[in-house]
């Protein structure tokens, strides 16, 4: 039988959380299913502990390379992959119950570009309750994506993680798509950007079948170092740049939605590391500049977008831009101090 998922595990110095994520992925797995580990250069137990799984299952391939990023490892699991679709797993993170077979049962009911489901975000423990239902849902519908992008946007069904999806291989084959080595942050929502230049046809399953660990110490997610915020801020221009010239204007619009969420979401952490001057102000503005050229309804998708423009209706742009980083930064920390007490 054909590989139906690829499963790309990118590790690198996670030994005491790697067990707990291929736990939840081993008990599932059949014979449609391959996983493969990177080991990117670990000096800790990281590539025992996945050599120990693999010892054990014969469907677990590990790759021990030098430490080169985890867009690297990302990419070199994409060469060995044999499936037809490809799931990108942080090494940290964890599946649901039952997501396995749930979306192999729907790939044989749906033939689309990718699938789409939920995650859910936990610290120390996700539910222990969360398990997929419905492996398959028959009223689900092959949506044209272009098109579903907007409302996509506007229910927040689209995120900027690689792991909340799963794509057909060749399309990112074909289309030369892989997580840029270049970036040093943002490598997802630049991939995600590139695959949503291409994508046909979706499907989205309103399951979770997913869990993202926050606030692990040393994850990418937790670092917003002045080299992280500019790097992030550099993937943002270039994928604006590249829309502007090279698309057409009913999908550069589209395209310039989805972009948006990255800019309204950095902006506040620019000004809360102290890194707002008269350069930055003026990147953020050509950016937002190119949104109102192409008259990107930013307040009808984004909540931030919409609390911008009322301040910016009324303030000047450097004054606006920090009144409004300064509302978010309140706000973002009085959800942190209630996440915190979740744990």
């Amino acid at each position: 039988m054909s590989l139906a998922i690829s499963i790309i595990i990118p590790a690198f110095n996670i030994a005491e959380y790697l067990t707990a994520c291929l736990d939840s992925i081993v008990y599932q797995v059949n014979d449609e299913v391959e996983v493969i580990i990177v080991n990117d250069g670990s000096t800790d137990n990281t590539g025992n502990v996945a050599n120990s799984y693999a010892f054990n299952y014969d469907f677990i391939k590990v790759l021990h390379q030098s430490n080169q990023g985890v867009s690297a490892a990302r990419n070199r699991g994409l060469i060995e992959a044999q499936g037809a679709y490809v799931w990108f797993i942080d090494g940290d993170d964890l599946i649901a119950d039952n997501a396995l077979n749930a979306l192999i049962t729907n790939l044989h009911h749906y033939d689309v570009d990718i699938v789409f489901f939920r995650y859910h975000n936990f610290y120390r423990f996700p539910d222990s309750t969360t398990s997929v239902q419905q492996p398959l849902n028959t009223h689900l519908k092959a949506m044209h994506f272009e098109s579903w992008l907007p409302k996509l946007l506007k229910f927040r069904h689209l995120s900027y993680s690689a792991c909340d999806k799963i794509i057909k291989r060749h399309i990112l084959l074909n289309n030369n798509i892989t997580f840029k080595t270049t970036l040093k942050a943002a490598e997802d929502y630049y991939w995600n950007y590139e695959v949503f230049r291409v994508l046909k046809s979706f499907i989205f399953i309103d399951e979770i079948f997913y869990h993202y660990r926050k606030s692990r110490v040393g994850s990418a997610t937790t670092v917003n170092s002045k080299g992280h915020l500019f790097a992030t801020l550099q993937a943002l221009e270039s994928s604006v740049n590249e829309i502007t010239s090279n698309t057409n204007k009913s999908n550069a619009k589209t395209q310039l939605l989805y972009s948006s969420q990255l800019f309204f979401y950095n902006l506040p952490e620019f000004y809360k590391s102290g890194l707002i001057d008269k350069e930055i102000e003026q990147r953020f503005f050509s950016i937002y500049n190119t949104y109102q050229m192409h008259q990107v309804p930013l307040s009808d998708y984004n909540s931030g977008a919409k609390t911008f423009d009322k301040l910016y209706r009324v303030l000047p742009w450097h004054y606006a831009i920090r009144l409004y980083s300064q509302l978010i930064n309140i706000r973002r920390h009085m959800q942190s101090i209630l996440l915190e007490k979740t744990k």
